[in-house]
């Protein structure tokens, strides 16, 4: 049996419009779970008759086997899906969900959504053709012709100003979005689903966007508000983030311009590169602008961060000078400042190694402006969870504890899980004894311990208010010792003179010595001569 094309096109009969519509089929309606994804059925309608004009069913409704089949062209062209199914057809009319019917050998089916049917260039040609078994001559299975080829339903234009999301890796799907209806507004209606499982890669809430597996960008990715690539992203072009840029994974571009915070384990990029050489920023391969949100910090890091020299700004135009410091003063609270032996309870670069330092709390006492406040983790008795649940990729981790917990909402703990150290944020609190993590594991993990917890009034040391009190110190201590210096200069000259005043004083005694000897015997000598005249006198007289 020939299918008389002219006999058809008279009645009007090829009633074959194949339409993106968002129905389903009654029973799926009735069991099927709501989604955010629109069905994966098509309505197809058409109208089948013979050569001689008689209509299929004329006399009462009959079953017929059909193969369906989609290609890219009206004749010959690639045969991209088919399926089969037992069609009822009344007075030569049929109607029909595609996607529900059964695979046909050598006939590409398995795995084929028909919505991935239009995720390539050539979207916009698809026929339907399809083949009713057994009605030919001999039991011969006749292709109904021509090829009807399928047209947009009215909403599915709105598609058009989206650009499916899986165009994203050969296409502009970026710039596409931005001047269509911004990129809030498309990647709130586009999904990036998993060929495999049909797990959404993509979420967007409050206009954070995360991705849980791997996103590559042709051109330019621009995101107003925040980004969160748990896997691996890389962009040929630029990357502008809005807020905060997370990259649990590796992220790599070209360059990356952000408002917000930059945080991952993977982060690489050409303008953070050690002599880069280009896309610096304020002629720096690494520019940080702004501070923390509490903390005043522009970088932090959880660890020791090593370099060969650390330059500090000290030019007089950036400076308002409020007075000289006080050297006395700061002599002092040096005395006072005391210095410390000891070892990290969360180890760090170091590890168990003694160190030698301060006590904020202490320090703080001494010199109060070299100690700051802000949010951090401290130790805390460890906590092991009694269950662990997760739901999906994109779906909390749910801890569980055997006692009531006294974690709040908002908060970061820092983690054991299965081995690994990690921080996370409470985002809710079911129970006394339950807490809802952000985690980057696409799987709950066997083992969750908590360690510590956030503290909003964690202390930390400006080592270099230490180091300028020693300064100012040494300078007292240098000018009491330039007094000593001259103290000393005094007593040197005095005892030099001290000593030739022993030494005159030793020569007096010498000639003092010799006067009184000489001294001595002349008076010795004038005795003599005395006493002989005398005598001579009285011989003479007696005579």
């Amino acid at each position: 049996m020939k299918t008389n094309r002219n006999a058809v096109l008279k009645r009007s009969a090829w009633l074959s419009v194949m339409a993106l519509v968002a129905s389903l089929h009654l029973a799926e309606s009735a069991h099927a779970q709501a989604t955010s994804r629109p069905p994966e059925r098509m309505t197809y309608q058409g109208f089948i008759a013979g050569s001689d004009g008689v209509a299929l069913g004329n006399t009462a409704p009959k079953n017929y086997d059909v193969i369906f089949r989609v290609y890219d062209a009206e004749t010959a062209g690639t045969l991209i899906w088919g399926e089969q199914q037992t069609v009822t057809v009344d007075k030569g009319y049929f109607s029909v969900l595609l996607g529900e019917g059964a695979p046909v050998s050598g006939v590409p089916n398995a795995g084929i959504t028909l919505s991935s049917l239009f995720n390539s260039a050539t979207a916009s040609d698809r026929y339907v053709g399809f083949t009713v078994k057994g009605i030919g001559s001999g039991g011969a299975d006749v292709d109904i012709l021509p090829r009807a080829r399928m047209m947009s339903a009215p909403y599915a234009f709105l598609a058009s100003r989206a650009v499916l999301a899986t165009l994203a890796e050969t296409a502009n799907v970026a710039t596409t979005a931005l001047t269509a209806t911004r990129a809030t507004n498309a990647i709130s209606a586009v999904k990036l689903v998993d060929s495999s499982s049909g797990t959404d890669l993509v979420t967007n809430t409050n206009n954070v966007v995360t991705i849980a597996g791997r996103l590559k960008v042709n051109s330019v990715l621009d995101v107003a508000n925040s980004l969160a690539v748990n896997n691996q992203a890389t962009v040929a072009g630029s990357l502008s983030v809005g807020g905060i840029l997370v990259a649990s994974g590796g992220l790599g571009a070209s360059s990356i311009t952000h408002t917000g915070l930059i945080i991952g384990n993977g982060i690489c990029q050409t303008a953070m590169a050690i002599n880069a050489g280009n896309s610096l920023v304020n002629g720096y391969p690494l520019y940080v602008a702004g501070t923390g949100f509490t903390s005043g910090y522009s970088i932090m890091a959880s660890s020791a961060i090593g370099a060969q020299q650390f330059i500090a700004q000290s030019d007089r135009r950036v400076k308002d000078v409020i007075g000289m410091s006080e050297n006395p003063k700061d002599l002092e609270n040096l005395r006072k400042i005391r210095v410390t032996d000891y070892t990290m309870k969360f180890g760090g670069a170091g590890g168990q190694r003694p160190s030698k330092g301060v006590i904020a709390q202490e320090l703080g006492e001494v010199l109060p402006n070299a100690v700051s406040t802000g949010s951090n983790i401290i130790p805390v008795p460890a906590q092991d969870a009694v269950s662990v649940e997760k739901d999906g990729p994109q779906s909390p981790v749910v801890v569980r504890f055997a006692a009531a917990h006294g974690f709040q909402k908002d908060e970061r703990l820092r983690l054991e899980m299965d081995g690994r150290t990690e921080e996370a944020q409470i985002l809710n609190v079911p129970d006394e004894k339950s807490i809802e993590l952000s985690s980057s594991p696409t799987s709950a993990p066997k083992q969750v311990r908590v360690i510590g917890r956030q503290v909003d009034d964690f202390q930390s040391v400006d080592y270099q208010q230490i180091y300028m009190t020693a300064v100012s110190a040494l300078q007292q201590v240098d000018r009491r010792l330039q007094l000593v210096e001259q103290r000393e200069a005094k007593v040197m000259e005095l005892e030099r003179k001290a000593a030739r005043v022993e030494s005159l004083e030793r020569d007096v005694a010498e000639l003092r010595k010799l006067v009184a000897g000489i001294q001595a015997g002349a008076s010795k000598n004038a005795g003599s001569a005395s006493v002989t005249g005398s005598a001579s006198g009285a011989v003479a007289s007696s005579r």
